[in-house]
This record gives C-alpha cells, sequence and structure tokens, in this order.
C-alpha cells in the first residue's frame, strides 16, 4: 500500500510583497500634487479653517484677559449677613428673530465676565417689541412703592383693570413689608455700592428710555383707556337704542316663526377656525403714560438724585441673504467684538468710574418747551419725520439719542412694516422717536473703563502666551525640578528657610 503524499508547504512570499500596499488591500499612494481642483478646493477650505480656528482662538484670549481683569472681586470677602452685588440685565427679541439669539450673545460674551468677579444679575426679558418696557417700568414702580409712596384713592367710576391693580399694589406693600421686617429682625443689610443696568441692543436701549420715564413720570394706577370714555353714550342714544329694540321685538312677535334650522346653527359651538380668530392675541399691557405727556407729569418725591448707572452693549445682529458678504466678515471677527464687549462689561462689574450723559450746547430738550410756555404743538416745536401727533422732535439731543444708532440700519424690515389694522393702537417703541425729559436725562448716568483697569488688561495681554507648548515646556520643566532635584533646589542653592537663593 501507497504511503500517503505529505503536504507540500508553500514557498515563503519574498519580502517585497510583505510590505506592498497593494497586496494588502490598499490603494497605492503616489507622491504627486493634487490636480488643479483639488488645490483650489484645500487652499480654499484650509485658508477658512485657519482663519476661524484664528479667530476663536483670540477670541478666547480677548475674554480670559478681561476675566483676569475682574478675577480679582471674586475673592473679596462679604459680610455673612450683607446681601451680594446684584445688576440687572436686559434682554429682548430683535427684530425679525427670536429671543435665543439675544439669549446666546449674552452667554457667550458676557456671562464669562460676571462669573469671574462672582456678580449676581436678574433678567428682565422682552419676547416681543413693548414686552421689556412693560417688565422696566412695573419694576421702577415697586420701587416707589417700597420707598413709601401711596397710590392716590379711586373713584366711583374705576374700572376692573384699576381695582385689580390697586389689589396688586396692596398685596405688594403687604409683602415689602413683612421682607424689610425680617431682614431687620436677623440684621440683614441691603448693598450700600452702586448696582447697575446692562441693556443688550439699540432696540432694548429704546425700550429703556420708554420705561424708564414711565416708571417714573407716570401714575402707580392705570389711567381710564380712552376708549371706555368715547363708548360713553348720551341719553339720547340710549332712548334711540331702546327704540330699535322695541321695535324689533314687536316685529319678531307680529312675523312669521323663526326657522328651525336657525336655531340648530345658533346652537352649534363655533369651529375651530372661528375660536382662533376670536381669540385675541395678546399684546402688551398699554403705557401708563404716553411720551407727548412727560413735560406736564411731575416725578415722584421718592425719585433719588441720580439713578443707577446704566451700560448699553452693542449687539450686532443682521439677517438676510444679500447681506451674507458682511455677517461672514463679522463671523470671521468674533475676536474684536469679544475685546470691546469684554471691555464695557468689565466697566460695570469694576464700577470705579461714572460719567453723566451730555447734552449739546446747540441743542435745547423738549421739556424746555414747556418750562418757557411755548406751545408744543407749534410747527418749530415739531419735526416733519414724526410718526405720532403731539411727540416733540426738536434739534436737541441729549447722548441717549445717538447711543448705538448705528444698528438701526441693519434691522430687519418687519420692524418698518405697520401696524395691521386690528393692531393699529399698538405702541411701535423701535421705529418711534425717541423722547428724553430733561429731569430723568440729567439723573442718568453711563459706566466707563478707567485707567488702572486699561493697564491691569494691558498686564493680562502680556502674560499671555502665544503658543501653548511654551506653557506645556514650562509645566513639564517645573515638574521635573521637584521630581529629579527636589524642593530645595528650586528654592535655591544655597538658601535657608525664609530665604530666596540663586534659582536653579
Amino acid at each position: 500500500m501507497a504511503e500517503p503524499a505529505k503536504p507540500v508547504n508553500p514557498p515563503p512570499k519574498p519580502s517585497w510583497v510583505e510590505g506592498n500596499p497593494v497586496f494588502m488591500g490598499l490603494p497605492r499612494l503616489r507622491a504627486k500634487l493634487p490636480s488643479r481642483n483639488w488645490l483650489i478646493f484645500l487652499t480654499v477650505s484650509g485658508s477658512f479653517i485657519s482663519a476661524v480656528t484664528y479667530d476663536r482662538y483670540q477670541k478666547k484670549r480677548a475674554i480670559r484677559k478681561w476675566c483676569d481683569v475682574v478675577s480679582p472681586l471674586a475673592q473679596e470677602t462679604l459680610p455673612t449677613k450683607q446681601l451680594p452685588r446684584k445688576i440687572t440685565v436686559f434682554l429682548a427679541a430683535p427684530p425679525g428673530d427670536s429671543i435665543r439669539t439675544s439669549r446666546e450673545f449674552f452667554v457667550q460674551y458676557v456671562k464669562p465676565v460676571l462669573v469671574a468677579a462672582a456678580i449676581d444679575w436678574d433678567v428682565v426679558e422682552g419676547r416681543r417689541e413693548g414686552e421689556l418696557r412693560v417688565g422696566l417700568a412695573e419694576k421702577i414702580r415697586k420701587l416707589r412703592i417700597e420707598k413709601g409712596e401711596v397710590a392716590p384713592p379711586l373713584g366711583e367710576g374705576a374700572d376692573k383693570q384699576q381695582l385689580e391693580r390697586r389689589k396688586e399694589l396692596d398685596e405688594e406693600m403687604l409683602t415689602r413689608s413683612m421682607i424689610v421686617q425680617m431682614r431687620k429682625a436677623n440684621e440683614v443689610e441691603e448693598w450700600k455700592g452702586l448696582r447697575g443696568d446692562l441693556v443688550i441692543g439699540r432696540h432694548a436701549w429704546k425700550e429703556y428710555i420708554r420705561g424708564l420715564h414711565e416708571g417714573w413720570l407716570g401714575p402707580l394706577i392705570p389711567p381710564t383707556p380712552p376708549s371706555v370714555l368715547e363708548t360713553s353714550s348720551t341719553p339720547s342714544e340710549i332712548q334711540n337704542t331702546a327704540d330699535t329694540s322695541s321695535s324689533n321685538s314687536d316685529t319678531t312677535q307680529t312675523g312669521d316663526t323663526p326657522d328651525p334650522s336657525d336655531q340648530v346653527k345658533a346652537a352649534e359651538p363655533p369651529k375651530p377656525e372661528e375660536k382662533e380668530k376670536k381669540k385675541a392675541k395678546k399684546m402688551p399691557q398699554p403705557p401708563y403714560i404716553l411720551p407727548e405727556l412727560y413735560a406736564i407729569n411731575n416725578p415722584p418725591t421718592s425719585i433719588s438724585n441720580s439713578l443707577p448707572p446704566t451700560l448699553p452693549l452693542s449687539f450686532p445682529n443682521i439677517l438676510g441673504f444679500f447681506n451674507t458678504p458682511i455677517r461672514t466678515y463679522r463671523y470671521l471677527t468674533q475676536r474684536r467684538l469679544a475685546d470691546r464687549i469684554g471691555r464695557d462689561t468689565a466697566a460695570l462689574v469694576l464700577a470705579t468710574s461714572t460719567r453723566a450723559f451730555e447734552l449739546d450746547s446747540e441743542f435745547v430738550s423738549s421739556s424746555d418747551f414747556s418750562s418757557n410756555g411755548a406751545d408744543l404743538n407749534s410747527p418749530t416745536a415739531q419735526s416733519s419725520e414724526d410718526s405720532r401727533p403731539h411727540v416733540v422732535r426738536t434739534a436737541a439731543k441729549w447722548e441717549q439719542y445717538s447711543i448705538l444708532e448705528q444698528e438701526e440700519q441693519y434691522w430687519h424690515k418687519i420692524a418698518r412694516r405697520p401696524n395691521p389694522p386690528e393692531e393699529k393702537d399698538k405702541e411701535r417703541p423701535w421705529m418711534e422717536d425717541m423722547v428724553v425729559d430733561d429731569r430723568v436725562g440729567q439723573r442718568m448716568s453711563l459706566f466707563v473703563i478707567d485707567e488702572e483697569a486699561e493697564r491691569k488688561a494691558k498686564d493680562a495681554e502680556a502674560r499671555q502666551r502665544d503658543w501653548r507648548w511654551i506653557d506645556w515646556g514650562a509645566d513639564i520643566w517645573s515638574r521635573t525640578k521637584k521630581s529629579v532635584f527636589g524642593e530645595e533646589s528650586i528654592k535655591g542653592r544655597g538658601a535657608k528657610d525664609g530665604e530666596v537663593g540663586e534659582d536653579f
């Protein structure tokens, strides 16, 4: 019987086969330049990615620089029975956009500086045009009540809104008195320094100015709306209405019986579409005082000689396809915006320097016309650009008029649309002219940065490294000296306790 054949081992593969990527299933990569199209694509995409990376790195450095300037405030001790400093942030949805854009702007540029200084804040938001004005005016009215101001008594003709408002004021006074008594019992003190208001954007600034005037120059109780006074009927109208109703009832009695189908239609519930039409759109609360009445109303005795300083911040927000070049440029230069916003926010946080708003000598304010006895409705006192009657638009301008005025040219066109017929009485603080009364304008002030903070910012920028590997190398070298040579070598050779010798 023949022996089975032994398996023959395959011959070994040559060495050039084992390292060849073709035999490993990989494509052959040749050392050659890419094609023209690939070069164009890689150049354009690489340049854009490099520009974005560089801008974001410089943006972080700018924010970190101003955080280092204000960080010593977080290390200061505060008595256990003293309330911390709290500022107020005013946010509003920009024209044609949502409130999320304003929130992201605050979180990205403003919040890091506030957190670095351990500053607390309250936020007043406005999702629609006019809501920010309502929130600020209501806050000022509550402050007036806290200072002891009492609302005037209501007459017999008070409407439901006035009665509800009076009830809210009574409850607010009771709640505030209880809080004050509890704090006195526990010896809790209020913050005695500056607080400050931070306003983001030109649209929010115009509502802030209007809410400030409404809160300090307006009443505590909402006035009777004009529609109620206009709809009050005379005795002759009442008699005509009674005669008409009686004639209709006689016709119904003497005429034919009503159609059963009409009764069925009347008993049917309204359709969803009809419900939506009947459901009125919720509008902001109407103002307690109009801008044309600022000059004839006196401020309350509870108003102080100086209002809390403010800080209006620039909010560059632009929409539209044809604005893509501008939007791209702003996207690639966010480092400049971060440095400017951080600088202004640091001025508010440090609160070391403020200045009053200026009134140009060649201008005259609107309240001077009323004080001099001039007619507010005269052609010389009004401008042809006024959209509302009786609003004084003179050549006089406080500094508040021109702050962030360049942002209006980039607003979305939806902000300039006229009101629909069902909302013809709706206020438009964004597009209406700003009115600043002298008694309020001269009490306002602005946060500014001082020279000491500027010097600290330059020092903080000088301490920052341009390349991260330098910081890593310094850290590795310090760790190596500690582990190899010990702590004494770092202190210096030949140094005694408490002394610093020669550096290693």
